[in-house]
């Protein structure tokens, strides 16, 4: 009798020990997995900085073409002016407010291909696993224009889903509108397509 007088009170701290902690987790998880970006759309946290960042400013959209605050800011961060193309100063901007030790910062796309890029038909055909964060790059056939964007999620396949600055939130892949979560396609041909991905370590 007097051991299950002493086994109960513990048996019933140790539930409420775990209501505590399922309760707090729940309200930690509430509270800390999602945001709301500078344009006013809610995103999920990844815990990659450089990619958070970027997600921040989904939303966030021109005034005049090439133009606005934000846009200006971030061609600012690679001594560009007004009404320059920005996706690749988009992603410059974003490496540098996190602090990221990766060396590259460009108002150009095709600047942040490297010797150790990864060619975009190795992930198609499922070769090449690309992690949240890495870079993926556009390139147009005899132009140095291109286009830059970050990796939201693994990338493994034709198919990945990506966060650009100086897109549109349609169909329209290049035409610039602002800054946005996008479905890509690696595609064979084409002028202008995805033909490299630059892996961030840093």
């Amino acid at each position: 009798m007097n051991s299950n007088l002493k086994t109960k009170p513990l048996l019933w701290f140790v539930v409420l020990l775990f209501l505590v902690f399922f309760t707090c987790s729940l309200l930690y998880s509430t509270e800390n997995d999602y945001a709301t970006s500078k344009g006013g759309i809610e995103y999920r946290i990844t815990g990659i900085s450089h990619l958070d960042t970027a997600l921040s400013y989904i939303g966030v959209r021109e005034k005049g073409a090439n133009r606005g605050f934000w846009i200006e800011r971030f061609l600012h961060s690679v001594k560009l002016g007004k009404g320059q193309p920005y996706c690749a100063s988009f992603v410059s901007y974003c490496l540098t407010q996190c602090k990221s030790s990766f060396p590259i910062r460009s108002g150009l796309a095709r600047s942040f291909k490297t010797r150790k890029s990864i060619n975009a038909l190795d992930v198609a055909r499922g070769w090449k696993r690309i992690p949240a964060g890495s870079l993926v790059g556009w390139e147009k056939t005899r132009s140095i224009k291109g286009h830059i964007g970050f990796v939201l999620q693994d990338w493994s396949g034709r198919f990945g889903r990506t966060v650009e600055g100086n897109t549109t939130s349609g169909s329209k892949r290049f035409k610039g509108e602002g800054v946005w979560v996008r479905s890509q396609e690696i595609e064979t041909l084409g002028i202008k397509r995805i033909t490299f991905f630059t892996l961030i370590e840093g």
